[in-house]
């Protein structure tokens, strides 16, 4: 199983014609949890409303700014979750930024599409070098490989 794909169920819904959300239900320890996929989002998000439930702790690592599509300067926190699994696939250790996401859930009770626990983003679709086949609703994902430091990312 070592080399193995593990091949997992994408969630799809049609916000407005010919506009999706994409989300993928994970583990973070024991909590099942529903995730937004975004390839655009540099950073894997934990929404701070779950923070209380999930086995982890805040990072030694000092409060960073990223920036969203809205341009503004957004503060987070940096959390590390125990584990994080999706299917076959488990990660240990796997650094998030904690941010609040109830304006999203907020957006999303509006046209009843359940709340989301937070985003995945490229930093861990890259790790697992992720495939989306939206023909088939899957997310294939490959096991982790040891980190080479200084490598150019090609599409090929």
């Amino acid at each position: 199983m070592k080399n193995q794909k593990t091949k997992v169920n994408l969630e799809i819904i049609e916000l407005d014609p010919a506009n999706y959300h994409v989300f993928i239900h994970a583990n973070a320890g024991r909590n099942k949890i529903r995730l937004l996929v975004d390839t655009g989002a540099s950073k894997t998000v934990v929404n701070l409303g779950l923070i209380s439930k999930l086995t982890g702790k805040w990072s030694e690592i000092p409060e960073t700014e990223s920036i969203g599509l809205s341009s503004q300067k957004v503060n987070a926190n940096t959390f590390i979750l125990k584990s994080l699994s999706f299917g076959d696939i488990k990660l240990s250790q796997v650094e998030a930024a904690a941010l609040d996401l109830s304006h999203v859930n907020e957006a999303y009770g509006y046209i009843q599409a359940e709340p989301i626990h937070g985003i995945l983003g490229s930093d861990i679709l890259m790790q697992l070098r992720a495939v989306i086949n939206f023909g088939k609703a899957e997310l294939i994902l490959h096991p982790p490989q040891k980190k080479k430091t200084g490598k150019l990312l090609n599409a090929r």
